[in-house]
C-alpha cells in the first residue's frame, strides 16, 4: 500500500485533568453532590443509601499503590445496598456518554453526575462486590497515561495489601466475608 502523503493530522483530546475540571467549573459544588450520589443510587434501584464522615487516619505500610499514603486519612463514605452491573462499571468510566441515555426514566442519564465527585476528591473509589477501583485523573497513582485502576479482590490480596483495603473493612464494619456480598461503597477522600 502506497503511504499516503502528509502528516498525521486531527483532534486531539485535553488531558482528562483538563476536560473534568472545564466540567467542575460548570457544575454546581455542595449539596448537589450529596444528589448526584443518591439519583445514581436511585438509577441503581438500591433501597438504602448511607453517608459516613469519617476522619480516621488508616495504615498504609501494606499498599499496592504505594503513592497512595496521603488518601488513607479523612473520606466520605457512600454506600448503597445495590450491585454495580457490567454497565455500571463501564458507564462510570466514561464521562458525558451515560449507558443509561436510552432510558428516560433513569435520573442520570447525562453521563455527568459522577464527576461532581472530584469537587471532593482527588482519588475516589468504588466498591462493588468482589471489584474495587480507584480514579486518578492526575496519573500520580498507575502511571502517566493510567487514569484509573480497578482490581479484582480475593482473600489473598486483602490480607496482603490490608492497609490498601482497611478504610473500607474498618469504617464499614465489614471483613472478608464481605466480598461474597452484594453492595457498592464509594470512598471520596
Amino acid at each position: 500500500m502506497e503511504a499516503l502523503p502528509g502528516r498525521r493530522f486531527g483532534i486531539h483530546p485535553p488531558p482528562l485533568i483538563t476536560y473534568l475540571k472545564d466540567i467542575l467549573e460548570k457544575y454546581p459544588e455542595g449539596g448537589q453532590i450529596i444528589k448526584e450520589i443518591i439519583q445514581n443510587a436511585d438509577d441503581a434501584h438500591a433501597t438504602e443509601v448511607k453517608f459516613l464522615l469519617d476522619t480516621k487516619q488508616h495504615g498504609s505500610d501494606s499498599l499496592w499503590a504505594p503513592n497512595s499514603a496521603e488518601f488513607q486519612g479523612a473520606a466520605l463514605y457512600c454506600y448503597n445496598n445495590a450491585v454495580f452491573s457490567e454497565d455500571d462499571w463501564n458507564g462510570i468510566q466514561s464521562v458525558q456518554q451515560s449507558v443509561k441515555k436510552e432510558d428516560p426514566l433513569r435520573v442520570g442519564r447525562f453521563g455527568l453526575g459522577f464527576v461532581s465527585v472530584y469537587h471532593l476528591s482527588d482519588m475516589p473509589s468504588v466498591m462493588s462486590t468482589d471489584r474495587i477501583a480507584f480514579f486518578d485523573p492526575f496519573e500520580k497513582q498507575f502511571g502517566k497515561g493510567e487514569t484509573g485502576r480497578e482490581v479484582l479482590i480475593d482473600k489473598d490480596l486483602f490480607q496482603k495489601y490490608h492497609d490498601q483495603f482497611s478504610p473500607f473493612t474498618n469504617v464499614l464494619e465489614i471483613g472478608e466475608e464481605h466480598f461474597s456480598q452484594r453492595s457498592s461503597n464509594v470512598k471520596y477522600d
